[in-house]
């Protein structure tokens, strides 16, 4: 089984490769395939650095109560 950041990081590649081909078919500008790059990889290592933190935060509340 995948862990949410190994999906995000997938996420954010499919992202890439598709407003790559999207700004290639409408002959957009340079800053809008590097706007979709940033956004492709800032996004997910965000989500990367704040995901273990949060999801170690949610074990104890899901903890048995008589452990």
């Amino acid at each position: 089984m995948h862990s949410a950041p190994q999906n995000e990081w997938g996420a954010g590649f499919t992202f890439i490769a598709v407003g790559l081909a999207v700004c290639g078919g409408v002959d957009a500008p340079a800053w809008v395939g590097i706007a979709a790059h940033v956004a492709g990889l800032v996004g997910p290592a965000v989500f990367t650095k704040v995901h273990p933190a949060r999801a170690q935060a949610r074990l104890p509340a899901q903890a048995p109560v008589g452990s």
